[in-house]
């Protein structure tokens, strides 16, 4: 495990991973704080990226979901300052929403966002879902080769992201 992490703290390092997040990972002492550092707001842009661009070397879904099982799926939500987040990662079947942002990994089902909720969704790394807002999404980011669909006019932004945001071109 922490072979792929020190792999993958160089190669971010490399690209540009800046001094304040290289000093929260450095202060993880367990698994669960360095999974709050990867999947607060700012972490999960980079957790999409670099499993839907593959450049972290060995990590990828896979080693996710098999390292952080306890933490993904629905099993686990991130919160700090009233704000929560959850990953999801390699799941097959439904998703509700229940999070403010929600980052989906190689997921393929059905997303309900429920009635009255607010929230942002990533979509990454060969995910193929379809989305039922009942509420509204203030943000979604789809990265690479993921696939969505979705028949609502309550999202404010739609970003694709085609291209990596950290490797170097």
């Amino acid at each position: 495990m922490k072979t792929v992490l020190r792999d993958l703290r160089r190669r971010a390092r490399h690209l540009g991973l800046c001094d304040v997040y290289s000093a929260k990972w450095d202060a993880c002492t367990t698994r669960q704080e360095l999974f709050d550092v990867a999947t607060d707001v700012n972490g999960m842009g980079f957790i999409a990226d670099v499993c839907s661009f593959g450049w972290g070397g060995t990590f990828d879904t896979d080693y996710l979901a098999e390292t952080y099982s306890e933490f993904i799926n629905g099993r686990y939500t991130r919160s700090s300052g009233g704000y929560t987040t959850q990953l999801w990662c390699n799941h097959d079947g439904g998703i509700t929403v229940s999070s403010a942002l929600t980052c989906v990994l190689n997921c393929k089902g059905v997303i309900i966002v429920p009635m009255g909720f607010v929230c942002s969704l990533v979509i990454a790394d060969r995910s193929d879902v379809q989305i039922i807002n009942f509420g509204r999404i203030m943000e979604l980011v789809v990265y690479g080769g993921a696939r969505e669909s979705h028949q609502s006019k309550y999202i404010d932004t739609i970003k694709n992201i085609d291209i990596s945001e950290w490797r170097k071109q």
